[in-house]
């Protein structure tokens, strides 16, 4: 009986211990999936504004009629400003949540004081 309660006061700080070791590892997935969708807003933005140049140097080089032309510009004009707005939003969306942390951290020292 001694060693099971000796067992099991070694295992509850163990866990204590180890838990927030183990939950920090969520952060980093999520640092991860933000990374990876910035890599994917850049990919496709480049893309885009790559396709405009393409674009415009083939009709300039009379690779491409009038209608061809306005289809592709706005086929890529419009990509380029989806992503824009993606990044727009994200961005907002950090800056709200810094604004909110902010004031949160704000009212914590107006207590505090």
């Amino acid at each position: 009986m001694l060693v099971l309660i000796a067992i099991i006061m070694v295992f509850i700080p163990g866990v204590a211990i180890a838990y927030p070791l183990i939950r920090g590892g969520e952060f980093d997935r999520v640092s991860q999936k933000q990374e990876v969708l910035q890599k994917d807003l850049n990919r496709r933005w480049e893309e885009a504004i790559t396709g405009l140049q393409n674009v415009e140097l083939e009709m300039d080089l009379g690779g491409l009629n009038q209608a061809d032309y306005g289809w592709l510009r706005e086929r890529y004009m419009t990509d380029a400003a989806l992503v824009l707005k993606e990044m727009n939003l994200e961005n907002d969306g950090r800056v709200k949540l810094s604004d909110g942390i902010e004031s949160d951290a704000q009212q914590v020292r107006d207590k505090i004081n």
